[in-house]
């Protein structure tokens, strides 16, 4: 694929920027520790703090993209608790992206085991909460092949999130102000529509996240701190990386890996970051900024008639990452090129293969089942706990 990007760039301080603040949590199904670890130290709790947080105030919204975890918490919980997350959804305070399973690896995947694993997820998310996302979030993968997009919109898609597409390519997506873009994407059966496209910026974790929301003012701070703490906000996320963008909208994320998991309160300290940032921002940096609690999907809806956008055809399969970018405190600048996991553990690739060839046997022997009606209680059971199980392979960096 080659990249064809349409429309001259020129840079202009913003007069105007709103801010839409997307609070998340990147949980990986599996990294270091095993997927059931990661649950029971972090993952329930991250639940259990948003979750009460938001069920109290209407403004505060979240994004969640791994429905293993969602299904794994959900599930285990008590009828009131799980009441109270079906009023979340319902209110719209709680958006689904990705969907799948999994945040699937776009590398090594073959498209029937990503197909798979995502309508698993999908089919999870309708049957329990009337789900159906509308934007795809591969914020994690080591690359991005040239036909996921159009798995996306053969699902019904309409947008994507994407991050990791090499450093260096990054930045030059910045210097043209193309990191919201039109994709058109590989056909793939009758799809041949665009797909409207978001690269963040720097990463799906702000610089130094934890120490920015240690600096948040009380609402009862003076006001000289809160301009000061406004103008560090604005020259630390905002000026460098507002200008990738060419609309007034920007998409800032809040969070990281595993975040919101080990500290209550902090969805409320952000509520009150963004009536500090909104209140003050014309007085510290010259510029208004109205910063809200928003989604992705609002974010989109925002820009996709904007006629400033450009069109693209690429993939990004191969990434680099320079380590300096993404660990600042490191004195050393070293790109690292992930190309060579392609060939690394070939007998447990190969089994995986296998393992999803006989899935696909095994769905033709289910199907005849339930033209029979023998398709009972504890069958299905066994045969969603090898969806399951299969699933978590397609986990992207496998």
């Amino acid at each position: 694929m080659y990249s064809i990007f349409m429309g001259t760039h020129i840079e202009e301080p913003p007069k105007v920027i709103n801010l839409h603040i997307i609070p998340h949590s990147h949980t990986d199904a599996g990294w270091i520790e095993p997927i059931d670890w990661y649950y029971d130290n972090w993952v329930h709790n991250i639940f259990d703090n948003i979750v009460e947080e938001m069920y109290s105030n209407t403004e505060i919204t979240f994004v969640w993209a791994d429905t293993n975890y969602l299904h794994q918490w959900y599930e285990s919980q008590k009828t009131e608790m799980q009441n109270r997350f079906q009023t979340i959804v319902k209110r719209g305070q709680l958006e689904f992206v990705g969907g799948g399973w999994v945040q699937n690896d776009e590398s090594l995947s073959d498209l029937k085991s990503i197909i798979n694993q995502m309508n698993f997820g999908l089919q999870y998310l309708h049957e329990r909460f009337n789900a159906t996302p509308t934007v795809g979030w591969q914020i994690d993968p080591f690359g991005y092949n040239h036909f996921m997009p159009s798995i996306f919109k053969e699902l019904g898609y309409k947008y994507q999130v994407i991050n990791r597409v090499g450093d260096m390519r990054k930045e030059e997506f910045k210097k043209s102000a193309n990191l919201d873009f039109w994709l058109e994407p590989a056909m793939l059966g009758q799809s041949q529509s665009r797909i409207l496209t978001h690269i963040l910026p720097r990463h799906y974790e702000p610089m130094n996240y934890d120490n920015m929301i240690g600096l948040i003012p009380s609402m009862q701070a003076s006001e000289d701190k809160k301009i000061e703490f406004t103008r560090v906000f604005y020259e630390t996320y905002l000026e460098e990386q507002v200008n990738g963008f060419r609309t007034e909208e920007f998409m800032l994320l809040m969070g990281k890996d595993f975040g919101f998991s080990n500290q209550k309160g902090v969805l409320s300290m952000i509520n009150d970051m963004n009536a500090i940032i909104t209140e003050y921002s014309h007085q510290a940096v010259g510029i208004q900024i109205n910063s809200k609690f928003s989604l992705p999907s609002k974010y989109f809806q925002k820009i996709e008639n904007s006629p400033k956008l450009s069109d693209s055809s690429m993939d990004f399969l191969n990434y680099d990452e320079r380590l300096i970018y993404l660990h600042p405190n490191q004195e050393f600048d070293k790109i690292d090129y992930w190309v060579g996991y392609y060939f690394t553990r070939p007998h447990l690739k190969k089994r995986i293969n296998e393992a999803f060839n006989s899935f696909r046997s095994l769905e033709s022997l289910i199907t005849y089942t339930k033209h029979l009606g023998r398709f009972h209680d504890e069958l299905k059971e066994k045969y969603d706990d090898i969806q399951k199980q299969l699933s978590k392979l397609n986990k992207s960096h496998n």
